[in-house]
């Protein structure tokens, strides 16, 4: 049987799988959005309906997944959006037209716009929103209006960038082990060494849609590619569903960065399949380890039909119950962790500030693994997320792409506060304040997304976590130097005890008339040799009691003892002293630099001010210069279009005077030849039948060769000027010469046969 033509199998389409994808983007465009939200998720692009234009109409009626239109452009059963106004807010696209956002009417970023009465324009100086691929370049941000909102903060290329994120990531619990390629090639050989078995997968640097990535195993690290990439350590217990692997995309949005973080997690996401089922013993199928659908599309046609949402993968996982933990667990999880790596960014990313007047914000994909003991990991960081929901190509529709994705930019652009009227219309500049790319209170409605919550000492509690060991270890060092110094110090005060309280060099006492005097002395010895081990162990010494001395009694302290004693005291005066003084010479020091350190600060300051200014005026100057050779330009080519206006005008009157001339000296030349002929009497009959009978047939036509000659030789001459016109021909008798000559160029047709025409 021979195949059906293209004509004929046009209308013999089945509507059941395209009507399912129909039906599910309206069930999910249903329940996203609130009632009085200001963008709403449109309707999908809809191929045209190539039935309904005929008498008989489209057998599926209002089901019809294509276009039943009369003007090619709106469907009948749908609102017919309004026309934009003159003061509508603009967005300008720029570098956006490509497959990840559509192109044309399929866009849904610009259909989600319309809306909400936003519309595109092709002036980056009159457009309220700026939606380009990165954060502008200075001379586009030159040509913005003040407040517009940009797309982009910069500095997003610090988590984009997959070797950057993993410096700024390194030593975290949710961050593989990672290694960049060849920077760190030994360590990561010796890690590879160390696990024979385990896999690590590579990543180029500055590629992304899954493009030269590699799984390869310790044993053959060796063999891996010489480009820049990453290695990080392959996740070998990943969350399943149905046997085969998943990854989440988890959309995050940050809305302002100083003087505190805001920044919002959406509710929905997109849960991504690998096409084959999970082998750990086998890595030489991509499709079965990478769940980009970038990777998957090689296998299937549409890839992106294959995927779920968030919410789908969380009644799953209750109902399957396939993971040790619950879902709002992960989520909370989840949160921490996009809480964290947009701490650790804040400090980059403020780095990179400009002056420009501009609102940023940044909507950002994370994507993220789970393993199937609930633990989430991060495995990369998208500012340019895809946001198309449907193939430029064939209309196909993808119903979670386009549910998650529309609401996802309904929401955002509903959250952001986009401005309902141009700044650019506006005669005077507005002084309401503008809420454009600012984040509304927590308090208040966050549409789709969940706000997140940022404390000040956070990043500090984030660096001891991700520096524990070297803070310990640290801590650890330190308690043993003060450990070693303290029994430094006791060693050298037990010492100096020692040798203030030597047998030899003690003082002595000199008692008389006293009875026991040995057995007196025997105390006073047990009493000192106590005394010393009491200062040696540093044990509280007990109050003495006092003895009153006896009367008789007399005591002579040795003078070397004291006069050492009050050298000692001198000495560490005057260490104390020497400290002290060293101590206000760096302190000086130090604010002397610190002061010049801010000089220096402020001067750089105003010196980068004064080349911007000086920019400025340099911009403005040759702007101005531009403008005014391009109206002398235009008014040189008025005053030469009129120029030669004038002069053509002047021709063609010229040209009707000579002509009314040239008609005049005819209208003459008719009336006295008819007067010449009835003056002598001759009939215009004889006249013809005389000429004709002698007439010979011209070589050339006689008024074409009159009608060459120039103007001067048209005059009247007294006889015949042609052989032709004369010859034979004799006049009556008595009657004047005939000039025939005069007659010819009266006006001869050769179409008529030669005769004089009057």
């Amino acid at each position: 049987m021979l195949p059906e033509s293209r004509a004929s199998c046009a209308y013999r389409r089945s509507p059941v799988g395209a009507q399912n994808q129909w039906r599910a983007v309206k069930a999910m465009r249903a329940v996203a959005g609130a009632p009085n939200q200001r963008f709403h998720p449109p309707t999908p692009e809809r191929p045209h309906c190539k039935r309904f234009g005929t008498p008989e109409g489209c057998p599926f009626g209002d089901d019809c997944t294509h276009l039943h239109s009369l003007d090619g452009i709106n469907d009948l059963r749908d609102e017919v959006q309004k026309p934009p106004s003159a003061d509508a807010p603009r967005v300008f696209l720029h570098k956006m037209e490509d497959r990840k956002v559509g192109k044309g009417s399929i866009s849904l970023i610009l259909r989600t716009l319309a809306t909400g009465g936003v519309w595109p324009t092709d002036r980056p100086e009159s457009a309220d929103v700026l939606l380009a691929n990165a954060f502008p370049s200075a001379s586009l941000l030159s040509k913005l209006l003040p407040g517009c909102l940009v797309n982009h903060f910069p500095g997003e290329h610090e988590l984009s960038c997959k070797d950057r994120l993993a410096r700024l990531l390194r030593k975290h619990s949710f961050c593989p082990e990672t290694f960049i390629l060849p920077e760190e090639e030994r360590d990561f050989e010796a890690a590879a060494l160390a696990e024979p078995e385990a896999a690590w997968i590579l990543k180029p640097c500055q590629l992304g849609e899954g493009r030269h990535i590699e799984i390869l195993e310790g044993k053959n690290a060796s063999k891996r590619p010489p480009r820049p990439c990453i290695a990080s350590q392959y996740i070998h217990n990943p969350l399943q569903v149905e046997g085969r692997k998943i990854d989440l995309r988890v959309y995050v949005l940050v809305t302002q960065l100083h003087p505190e973080m805001q920044a919002f997690v959406f509710r929905e996401g997109l849960v991504r399949f690998c096409a084959g089922s999970y082998d750990a013993a086998s890595y030489q199928e991509l499709q079965a380890h990478i769940s980009n659908n970038a990777v998957q599309t090689k296998t299937s046609r549409h890839a992106s039909g294959q995927n779920w949402t968030l919410d789908q993968l969380w009644f799953h996982l209750q109902q399957e119950g396939t993971c040790e933990v619950q879902p709002e667990t992960i989520w909370c999880r989840i949160l921490r962790m996009v809480r964290d790596v947009l701490t650790l960014w804040q400090p980059k990313a403020l780095a990179y500030r400009t002056k420009a007047d501009v609102h940023c914000y940044s909507l950002m994909a994370f994507d993220l693994l789970i393993d199937n003991s609930g633990g989430v990991w991060l495995l990369e960081v998208n500012s340019k997320p895809a946001l198309h929901a449907q193939s430029s190509s064939l209309k196909a529709i993808f119903p979670v792409h386009f549910a998650v994705k529309g609401a996802l930019l309904a929401d955002l652009f509903s959250l952001l506060g986009l401005p309902t009227t141009s700044h650019a219309s506006c005669n005077s500049v507005s002084t309401e304040p503008t809420t454009a790319g600012k984040a509304p209170d927590h308090a208040k409605s966050s549409f789709g997304f969940y706000p997140l919550e940022f404390s000040a000492s956070h990043g500090l509690v984030l660096w001891l976590a991700a520096n524990w060991a070297y803070f310990s270890s640290f801590l650890d060092e330190t308690r043993h130097m003060v450990e070693e110094e303290k029994k430094k110090k006791y060693e050298e005060e037990k010492a100096k005890v020692l040798a203030k309280y030597r047998e030899d060099d003690h003082f002595s006492l000199e008692t008389g008339a006293r009875r026991d005097h040995e057995v007196v002395m025997e105390d006073l010895k047990k009493k000192v040799e106590a005394e010393q081990m009491a200062e040696c162990t540093f044990y509280p010494k007990t109050a003495k009691k006092f003895v009153a001395p006896a009367g008789d009694a007399t005591v002579r302290h040795n003078t070397a003892s004291v006069l050492r004693e009050d050298a000692l005291l001198k000495q560490k005066q005057a260490k104390e002293y020497q400290i002290l003084k060293r101590y206000q010479e760096d302190l000086h020091d130090a604010s002397q630099f610190y002061s010049w350190q801010e000089k220096m600060k402020e001067q750089d300051q105003s010196e980068e001010e004064a080349r911007v200014r000086q920019r400025a005026i340099e911009m403005q100057l040759s702007r101005e210069s531009a403008m005014e050779a391009y109206e002398s330009s235009v008014r040189r080519k008025h005053i030469m279009a009129e120029h030669q206006r004038e002069e053509l005008q002047h021709g063609l009157q010229m040209k009707e005077i000579e002509k009314e001339l040239e008609l005049g000296e005819k209208k003459v030349l008719v009336d006295e030849t008819k007067e010449e002929m009835t003056g002598h009497g001759m009939t215009w009959a004889r006249i013809q039948a005389e000429v004709s009978k002698n007439r010979t047939p011209p070589s050339e036509p006689p008024v074409c060769a009159m009608r060459r000659l120039p103007r001067r030789d048209r005059s009247p001459s007294p006889g015949p000027t042609s052989s032709w016109s004369t010859k034979g021909l004799q006049a009556p008798t008595g009657s004047v010469p005939l000039d025939v000559g005069r007659m010819g160029r009266m006006g001869r047709n050769p179409r008529q046969g030669g005769q004089v025409l009057l």
